[in-house]
């Protein structure tokens, strides 16, 4: 209610001041705004895409609009009358159709962040506004909203596209590359946080020792990359290894585990990681790349649903391990 139709209503009464209420362009301008703001709402609450970039919003978000157009009152409402009036309706319109484009806006939930470790420049910024507010509103109003409107002008303005993709794209900036000794102490820990995740911490036993000898020892034959965020940090990692299809002729790709940290889910690292094996698999000629996934983990579903994977219907996986696969093995030796 607040930004869909306060905003429209206050330009309604400006752009129809000392003139007859019914003016049909205010009232075709103030429909627009309306309608725009209740297709955003609606398309944010219905678009449910797990590899999103949640760093982004795609369109200006309705708040953001809303401060475009109370900005603009506050500060020319005294010459936005008489032959200026059609400036009100480009003061509506524009914020409003911006609000369903593809053009992405920052999210500031990434900045607020509380395991942001850069948090000064966030603290002076927000300092300066308040102090501006406290001195010059009216300015200090007009260059926060029309700043952040024109914020994706200075990336030029890039559409939104897949969070990972390629530069040029829209997409975040991410870095995956091959697992490295460094990072074996790391790839462990996320194991762990997996395993919690999971509900089989007990279950989870590889040691730091046992994984840098199956990645880098003699012959290995596991493999992995890891994700790493802006700071250096291993936040993710793939491990896999190789299978073979009889009924392809060639070889595929298994992906053991795929894991990003809480914190750092949609930001892209997730499927810049899938879509890295995925290229593997289409450089050397590989015939698929397939993993398990536990039932009840809805959002990892959807986020493969929407990287383009499908289950496999008809097929379960069975296991022997433990004292089972001692004993079944025993069977042989002993006739």
């Amino acid at each position: 209610m607040s930004f869909g139709l306060a905003p429209s209503l206050l330009t309604f009464a400006l752009f129809s001041a000392g003139r007859d209420g019914f003016d049909p362009l205010g009232w075709i301008a103030c429909f627009v705004w309306v309608a725009c703001a209740a297709i955003r709402l609606a398309r944010f609450n219905t678009t449910v895409d797990p590899t999103a970039d949640k760093r982004f919003f795609v369109g200006l978000p309705s708040p953001g609009a809303a401060g475009v157009v109370m900005a603009s009152v506050f500060a020319f409402s005294d010459v936005l009358e008489g032959r200026d009036r059609l400036w009100v309706l480009l003061v509506v319109l524009v914020p409003g159709l911006l609000m369903i484009s593809t053009i992405r806006w920052r999210s500031f939930r990434s900045l607020v962040s509380p395991k942001s470790r850069r948090p000064y420049g966030l603290v002076t910024a927000a300092v300066l506004i308040a102090v501006g507010l406290a001195t010059v509103p009216v300015l200090t109003f007009c260059v926060v909203a029309y700043g952040y409107l024109l914020s994706p002008a200075g990336a030029g303005g890039v559409p939104a596209g897949a969070a990972g993709a390629g530069p040029g794209q829209g997409a975040a900036v991410v870095t995956v590359r091959p697992v490295g000794p460094g990072d074996v102490d790391a790839v462990v820990a996320l194991v762990r946080e997996l395993a919690e995740y999971e509900r089989s911490l007990d279950e989870a036993r590889m040691t730091s020792a046992q994984l840098h000898t199956a990645l880098f020892g003699d012959s290995p034959a596991l493999f992995g990359h890891v994700a790493v965020d802006d700071e250096g940090t291993v936040v993710g990692f793939a491990l896999w290894f190789l299978s073979f299809s009889t009924w392809r002729g060639t070889h595929g790709v298994h992906l053991e585990d795929l894991y990003v940290s809480p914190a750092q889910r949609g930001t892209g690292l997730g499927r810049e990681l899938l879509r890295t094996l995925a290229a593997l698999c289409v450089d050397r000629g590989y015939a698929r790349l397939e993993w398990s996934v536990l039932d009840w983990n809805t959002p990892a579903v959807e986020f493969y649903r929407a990287a383009g994977a499908r289950p496999q219907e008809g097929w379960s996986v069975f296991r022997l391990t433990d004292t089972a696969l001692t004993e079944f093995a025993r069977e042989r030796t002993t006739t």
